[in-house]
């Protein structure tokens, strides 16, 4: 940001940014190096969960280290929303870039208050029915507006498309696809050559595993994309009603995490069998996230074609298809990198400006 800009300005917005771990490191990057800038959007508040640093002025995204260690205060949640309230503010949004539920809880109480929330955290849209209902009641009482994009294939436009032919009266039938980065990975780097273990240690040493690589192995969070993408298609499906293939052994599943990493070879035998299996019929081992209307859902490894759209992709790759009424015979496919911190924050800074209603309007440097 070359200035901080007057917070009087007719359409001003205050934000807030929680959590600065790989994405919101990512999403304070990209604001810093942005070349065209929304006049009136401010970062008044930043925190992680340590230190807080609160500015109505305005904090330079490149200066967010220096805010936190040499100017902020222990992390108080309550302080930090006062902090983000005062901020002379036409609106103001929150951005949450945790993977944290004492965070995600706090989602409707912000909306009751009329604020926007950005988030990356996945816990409170793949919260329970009755959670959610509360969430999107919130949401229509405060007239805030809750933007979830980076919680389903990162930068990919697959809730926005789900939602728009939903809103457009479209019914979608069905979603398949690969939700997560670091097991697409894993599947296609796993060969005769290569065994499922080295896939995974690949995977990784890339960063593109949760950092116990169980947490992806478990399919718990390809699992919540599944129900998150379901719910913006008004597809009914409850997190229960998923069946959820654990790729863990159960002898593994409780190791220290060095343990396991150590001992991560058992899981090669009964790869190898199922990638032999699936050669032998000409197809290809994936793991795939799947919803009917009806309400069928499963999270599981499949054997797919070669050709199919699933099976063809890049590592780090998502790739969704959409059976609806108008896209039956001939399904709607999204696919792109779905996994990394630069996408994942594109897609926070695109939610960012469509909740402060100025993208494209009153830009300046």
């Amino acid at each position: 940001m070359s200035a901080v800009l007057d917070p009087r300005h007719d359409g001003s917005t205050a934000f807030a940014v929680i959590g600065v771990g790989t994405v919101g490191q990512a999403v304070l990057a990209q604001l810093e190096a942005a070349t065209r800038w929304p006049a009136g959007l401010r970062l008044v508040a930043l925190c992680n969960s340590r230190r807080m640093s609160l500015s109505p002025e305005g904090i330079a995204p490149g200066a967010w280290e220096q805010a936190l260690d040499a100017q902020g205060t222990p992390t108080e949640l309550g302080a930090f929303e006062a902090g983000l309230g005062s901020a002379t503010a036409q609106r103001r949004v929150v951005l949450d870039l945790t993977a944290s539920a004492t965070v995600a809880a706090r989602h409707r109480r912000w909306l009751e208050r009329g604020w926007h929330v950005v988030t990356a955290n996945k816990l409170a849209a793949a919260s329970g029915a009755f959670e959610f209902a509360a969430l999107r009641s919130a949401a229509a009482r405060g007239g805030g507006r809750y933007l979830a994009s980076a919680t389903v294939g990162a930068g990919l436009p697959v809730l926005r498309t789900l939602e728009r032919l939903a809103a457009a009266g479209d019914r979608v039938r069905s979603i398949r696809g690969t939700l997560s980065g670091s097991l697409g990975l894993m599947f296609m780097a796993f060969d005769e050559r290569t065994p499922f273990s080295s896939a995974l240690r690949q995977a990784r040493a890339l960063g593109l595993t949760e950092p116990d690589p169980r947490c992806d192995l478990a399919g718990a969070d390809v699992a919540r994309k599944l129900l998150i993408a379901a719910r913006a298609a008004d597809l009914p499906l409850s997190y229960a009603a998923i069946a959820i293939e654990d790729l863990v052994p159960v002898a593994l599943r409780e190791l220290p995490l060095e343990e396991f990493l150590a001992a991560c070879g058992a899981l090669d035998a009964g790869f190898e069998t199922r990638r032999r299996e699936a050669a032998a019929c000409g197809r290809v081992l994936r793991h795939v996230a799947r919803v009917e209307r009806d309400g069928a859902a499963t999270v599981a490894v499949e054997a797919l074609e070669p050709g199919d759209p699933l099976a063809c992709l890049r590592p780090g790759d998502n790739c969704v298809e959409i059976v609806s009424d108008r896209y039956r015979d001939n399904p709607l496919v999204i696919r792109g990198a779905g996994a990394g911190p630069a996408v994942t924050a594109g897609a926070v800074l695109a939610d960012l400006l469509e909740a402060s209603a100025i993208a494209g309007r009153e830009v300046q440097r």
